[in-house]
């Protein structure tokens, strides 16, 4: 699990970089993560400011993971990630689909 306390940390960890820095740093988090990336920009399309948002929040996540586990970053299988967006797909389309509150059953956190 990622903490408050390792988020804190990544967010200053960024804050601190420069703009050459963090360009620096979003290549080594692509090329770490390649997956990610073709999914980000599958779904941010061609829309330039959701991309840039997207692209920064995932890369916040990849700090905070590497601020909470130092040393245990992996590389997500393309597989793996499938099968989560599809599980993620799945929830959103329960979300928006009319339901009381007693039809919803409480799931497992993804791990």
């Amino acid at each position: 699990m990622i903490t408050a306390e390792s988020v804190n940390k990544a967010f200053q960890a960024m804050d601190a970089l420069t703009s050459e820095q963090l360009a620096q740093s979003y290549d080594r988090f692509f090329q770490a993560q390649p997956h990610v990336l073709q999914f980000l920009v599958g779904i941010s399309g061609n829309i330039d400011r959701i991309h840039e948002l997207v692209m920064h929040l995932s890369f916040l996540i990849f700090k905070a993971y590497e601020a909470e586990y130092p040393g245990e970053a992996v590389t997500v299988k393309r597989e793996d990630f499938e099968a989560v967006w599809n599980q993620a797909r799945s929830w959103i389309a329960q979300f928006f689909s009319p339901h009381t509150a007693d039809d919803l059953v409480e799931t497992e956190p993804i791990k």
